[in-house]
């Protein structure tokens, strides 16, 4: 009798350890994937090594989902770039470095448009001229003009080819950090089996 009871106390501690070691784990990941998903909106690139460190804690079902809430679409800052100009695409999508450039780029290429426009008129209200031929210099402010017109299409351009390079280089540099090399696709599939009475989900990794 004794040693049934020390039998039952045994499975009962041991039990007891075995559930609060899988508890223990499960908050782990927990704190993890929500410590994961905070680095990330800090800063990918400054925080991918440690990103890596952590993510190997988790399960491949919790790094593809935080993959999929994190990673970036390009089309909508295609979108942005292509009707609105100084880069708002960019600065949307998250890419500050992109949005900066073409920000600067557009104030410096409009400005130089308004400002040689202002003088022409001003200097035209001033003397009188009528034709573009009859003030001096006319062929700085046509350069400038062309200038300016130039550089206002060159950074709309690169604005539009700029959104899918930058989500295609930080979709990897987050698969890298979330150990999803090579990985295409997750899925989890219901596995059911009436004859066994089981029943549970499977999950599909695709590379």
């Amino acid at each position: 009798m004794k040693k049934i009871l020390l039998t039952i106390c045994m499975a009962t501690f041991l039990s007891g350890m075995i559930f609060c070691q899988e508890n223990q784990q499960s908050n782990q990941s927990s704190s993890n994937f929500v410590q994961i998903c905070n680095l990330i909106d800090n800063g990918l690139d400054e925080n991918s090594q440690l990103i890596f460190n952590l993510s190997s804690s988790l399960t491949s079902s919790e790094q593809f989902t935080i993959y999929q809430l994190k990673e970036k679409n390009w089309g909508g800052a295609f979108a942005l770039n292509f009707f609105l100009p100084f880069g708002i695409g960019s600065w949307v999508q998250g890419d500050k470095t992109s949005g900066q450039i073409i920000t600067v780029g557009h104030l410096v290429s409009y400005g130089v448009i308004i400002a040689t426009n202002i003088y022409l008129e001003t200097y035209l209200l001033k003397n009188g001229f009528d034709e573009l031929t009859e003030i001096p210099n006319q062929r700085l402010f046509v350069t400038l003009n062309t200038l300016g017109t130039i550089g206002i299409i060159g950074f709309y351009i690169y604005g539009y080819f700029r959104p899918y390079n930058f989500a295609k280089h930080y979709n990897q540099t987050l698969k890298s950090a979330l150990h999803l090399d090579g990985v295409t696709s997750f899925s989890m599939i219901p596995y059911i089996d009436p004859v066994e009475s089981k029943y549970g989900l499977i999950a599909e990794i695709k590379f």
